[in-house]
């Protein structure tokens, strides 16, 4: 769904939050595109594998309690989340979350909402794409996130639903399990 990108309202040079980012190849497009791309990861395996399996010389350094690894236009800090500060953001214009949320367990969720309003400036756009199933049939992750719990989770945030369509023809994962109905959703928030 980088077909979204558009409603983020982004110019060449602007930052680009990437949370619980992995080792996903849409930074390498993002940075592709003329953007500055902050990730954050917990795992150092995948970010180490992210440098080698795409060929990028980086730097290392620490943060606090982050290990921080620098290329030209992509920089991931290794560590957890919810030690994220809003000074490692300076000057973000958006994030982009393509499997963070739905990767985080329901008891997660809030917490992670909280940390949002903590570290995000007013203003600042968010493209948030999700998963919305009956939860009950399978096992996440990736968990269901509804338009319900998002307007919980991000109380402080104006939400727009871009799109909604059942794509369970396209998920075999899915559809082997029960699942009649599986929606992509993507979101537009902004920070009030």
């Amino acid at each position: 769904m980088i077909d979204n990108l558009p409603n983020l309202n982004l110019n060449k040079g602007d930052s680009i939050f990437v949370p619980l980012c992995g080792k996903s190849l849409d930074m390498i497009y993002l940075a592709n595109s003329g953007f500055k791309v902050i990730g954050v990861e917990l795992s150092d395996t995948a970010v180490k594998d992210f440098f080698a399996e795409n060929n990028l010389a980086y730097k290392i350094y620490k943060v606090d309690s982050f290990v921080v690894y620098k290329s030209d236009n992509i920089t991931i800090y290794q560590g957890d989340i919810f030690n994220f500060k809003q000074e490692y953001l300076q000057n973000i214009t958006a994030i982009y979350d393509r499997a963070s949320l739905v990767a985080l367990s329901p008891q997660l969720r809030e917490r992670y909402g909280k940390l949002f309003d903590g570290i995000i400036i007013s203003g600042v756009s968010y493209l948030l794409l999700v998963l919305s199933y009956e939860q009950e049939k399978i096992d996440g992750p990736p968990f269901s996130v509804d338009e319900n719990e998002i307007k919980n989770i991000f109380n402080n945030w104006e939400i727009t639903q871009l799109a909604s369509f059942n794509d369970i023809k396209h998920e075999a994962k899915f559809s082997n399990q029960g699942l009649t109905i599986l929606n992509k959703e993507s979101y537009i928030l902004r920070k009030k």
